[in-house]
């Protein structure tokens, strides 16, 4: 151990390894989807489209879902409104 506590301790350091920080920041990039790094509406609507198109859905089902019910549950309410006690 050195006697600095900002210092490093001694045996853990090697000369020898050179990390390079820059290298992890291209292999960083390719990892962002594409909607983040969407310059404008257009393009993130372009990525969202390929993705969903490839098969990554996301919670689209699950929001066509819940319209679909809303506009059933509305046209019964409707029906049942206007027409059911008319006779």
């Amino acid at each position: 151990m050195t006697a600095d506590p900002g210092g490093t301790p001694t045996g853990t350091a090697d000369a020898s390894v050179v990390v390079d920080l820059t290298a992890a920041r291209e292999a960083a990039a390719a990892d962002v989807p594409p909607e983040f790094l969407a310059q404008s509406l257009g393009q993130y609507l372009r990525a969202w489209w390929l993705r969903v198109r490839s098969g990554d859905s996301g919670v689209l089902p699950v929001v066509l879902g819940m319209v679909v019910v809303a506009v059933v549950f509305d046209l019964r309410a409707e029906h049942r409104v206007h027409g059911a006690g008319d006779g």
